[in-house]
């Protein structure tokens, strides 16, 4: 009976097995069977199996019922409710297998070579490594803080914090700093260096006369194709997502160009801590931020306009950025520090921005490269409005 499937011993995974580990499984387990690789009889179905079982554990819910459906209180509507999320796990497996391996394995490969798997298994160490002195501090801060020891709850509060962490700790210790597997090494990024600056026939768009390096700026843009959503019953949740289409425009740069953005990347970052460092009193520090920024985008303005160079991030310009920024600095002005609370409304500002003017306010003002400015005037866009992403992401890509 499919009810009694049992999706751990499918993954060759003990039943405490988390869900790291889960998607390593998954992975290896895909290779070895998916129906390009494995010509065996049974492979096809096989890697329908694996697939589904991914489907159900990896899904936190489905994961909590699977565990405990023999136990729920309403069997029949949450059986059925089961039943039906398996389904769609096993038609999500049945388009994986259709996949031709060759277009899986040159996606993947794809991923790992635009150095954006490194970054993210960097970041993700970064985090998990931060986690041991922030689980000291919450434990140390109630025993050597009056403001937090005269409170009850301060104890609660952070020592609840830091058991949530240590049993995450002792949840994950068996590969805890084993994530992943780099794609780059340093000898591979010397060679890349390297070849990177190797001229091209192609004239650099951001100073015209120059000759283009090897590897080109990359900006990387999406539009939206459709919003699916899907409900497992009230007791196991919902599951939201997007249909997107990718773009990558590369637009050729040359050694010059490269070295004045990374120059005025530099500037920037400096501009914006110094504000940040220096700029304390009230009611001045509420504005650091936007001071900062400020300071940063002229003084790199004018290296730019001194050695003749195109800015890199100009198709951050838009009136919807405009009205944004002047928006932040009248919540700044009328609430302070509490303005901060903003980021989660952004979005739902830049939606409406976007909706109202069919994406027209997002238009780059300024002259951009031809594929690229193509692409926004055909809704493409550079970001999801998330909370806090939607501030994070533009200010991320104005700095770097």
């Amino acid at each position: 009976m499919a009810g009694k499937k049992d999706y751990h011993k499918t993954l060759e995974l003990d039943r405490d097995a988390s869900p790291e580990e889960i998607k390593q499984a998954y992975r290896k387990m895909a290779k070895r069977y998916h129906p390009d690789i494995n010509k065996s009889p049974d492979a096809h179905e096989r890697f329908i199996e694996i697939t589904e079982a991914y489907e159900i554990l990896i899904n936190r819910d489905l994961h909590e019922y699977y565990i405990h459906r023999e136990k729920s209180s309403d069997p029949e509507f949450m059986r059925a409710q089961y039943e039906r999320a398996r389904r769609e796990a096993q038609e999500s497996a049945r388009r994986y297998a259709s996949m031709k391996f060759e277009k899986f394995r040159q996606e993947q490969e794809a991923f790992k070579k635009s150095g954006w798997h490194d970054l993210i298994l960097t970041l993700r160490y970064f985090t998990r490594i931060l986690l041991f002195p922030l689980t000291g501090f919450f434990i140390i801060i109630p025993l050597i803080s009056d403001e937090v020891s005269e409170h009850p709850t301060g104890y609660i509060i952070f020592w609840l914090l830091a058991g949530m962490l240590i049993f995450f700790f002792i949840n994950n210790w068996k590969n805890y700093l084993r994530l992943d597997a780099y794609y780059y090494h340093w000898k591979d990024l010397g060679r890349l260096w390297k070849e990177s600056f190797i001229k091209t026939d192609q004239e650099c768009y951001y100073c015209p006369g120059h000759m283009a390096m090897a590897f080109p700026y990359r900006v990387s843009i999406f539009r939206i194709r459709s919003i699916q959503y899907r409900t497992y019953g009230g007791q196991y949740g919902k599951k939201g997502g997007t249909s997107r289409e990718m773009k990558t425009v590369c637009i050729p740069r040359s050694r010059k160009a490269f070295f004045i953005h990374s120059l005025s990347s530099f500037i920037k970052i400096i501009s914006l801590l110094a504000s940040m460092i220096f700029i304390t009193r009230n009611p001045y520090a509420s504005f650091s931020l936007p001071f900062g920024l400020v300071t940063g985008g002229i003084l790199s303005g004018t290296v730019l306009l001194a050695s003749g160079t195109r800015p890199k991030v100009s198709y951050l310009l838009s009136y919807g950025m405009l009205i944004k920024f002047l928006v932040w600095l009248i919540m700044i002005l009328f609430f302070g520090g509490y303005a901060a609370i903003f980021l989660f409304f952004d979005p739902m500002l830049e939606a409406l921005l976007r909706f109202i003017s069919k994406d027209r306010l997002f238009i780059p003002l300024t002259r951009q490269y031809p594929q690229l400015y193509r692409l926004f005037c055909q809704q493409y866009q550079l970001y999801l409005e998330l909370p806090v992403w939607s501030v994070i992401s533009p200010l991320f890509r104005w700095l770097f």
